[in-house]
């Protein structure tokens, strides 16, 4: 990871309990999982995803219809299941590479994925198309300057996982 974060989105990360040592507990399972999801990971999106996965930061949006819904995460795995294979090969014929999903933002209408070369867009369900940045990193400062102000962060971990499952 090539760029230095700045002092604010250290900060925010660290509102989602995030440390200069912290490691996705999820991080060892994720390729086998987003496979199973029928979603192809690639090495860029597995590197950025053990180093800042499962983070979740929340909003207050009294015109937010999905209240339930994260402002903007890095939950690979919410972010598969809720969405399509099929919109990550569209994407990836747009950016000429294979994407894998890293997170959601805008309450989950926009699927973020990172390309082979760490390239991070998002689309929405009609395909709208939207460059992050050309790393992880600048996904991070983007969201860090765009859409925080005094967010709750959280952690997924894998137990908050199986808490939320179904019986």
């Amino acid at each position: 990871m090539s760029l230095s974060l700045s002092p604010r989105t250290i900060r925010w990360l660290k509102a989602a309990d995030w440390s200069e040592d912290y490691a996705w507990a999820l991080g060892p399972i994720l390729d086998a999982e987003l496979h199973r999801l029928m979603h192809a990971p690639n090495a860029a999106a597995l590197t950025f995803l053990s180093r800042y996965g499962g983070l979740v930061w929340n909003r207050f949006n009294p015109y937010q219809p999905n209240a339930g819904t994260a402002m903007c995460h890095t939950d690979a795995l919410t972010a598969a299941a809720r969405s399509s294979p099929g919109w990550c090969e569209a994407g990836a014929e747009l950016a000429g590479s294979r994407l894998c999903p890293i997170g959601e933002v805008g309450y989950g209408h926009y699927l973020v994925a990172m390309d082979e070369q760490g390239h991070v867009f998002g689309m929405d369900d009609l395909l709208a198309w939207k460059g992050f940045g050309d790393s992880g990193e600048e996904f991070l400062e983007s969201l860090a300057t765009d859409w925080a102000t005094e967010e709750t962060g959280q952690r997924i971990t894998a137990a908050a996982r199986r808490k939320a499952q179904p019986q």
